[in-house]
């Protein structure tokens, strides 16, 4: 006697023909979604490779504008070796508060 329920089938299982079809619809499911998969790897694999490449050229650009002195925009800095800055200066000592 075989138990009855609304999620069981009475009857023969699938024939030799069914089993091959479903067997050859499952291994044509799982090949192309390795093909997708594998193409938005490489899709994700080039972004990231572009990404990297801009990044690493301007870090390349300044670092090579800031290791050439007269390289940036503007006014070219004097070397901080010959430069004398002048100047008056007036001492401030500190005074008691006399509202004490």
């Amino acid at each position: 006697m075989t138990p009855q329920g609304p999620f069981l089938l009475s009857g023969p299982g699938p024939g030799p023909v069914a089993r091959f079809l479903g067997a050859l619809a499952a291994a044509l499911a799982l090949t192309l979604s390795m093909i997708l998969g594998f193409v938005f790897f490489l899709v994700v694999l080039g972004a990231a490779l572009i990404i990297g490449v801009v990044v690493w050229v301007k870090i390349r650009r300044l670092r090579r504008e800031m290791a050439t002195p007269g390289a940036t925009k503007g006014a070219s800095p004097a070397d901080p070796a010959t430069t004398v800055l002048e100047g008056d200066y007036e001492v401030i000592r500190p005074t008691e508060r006399r509202d004490r």
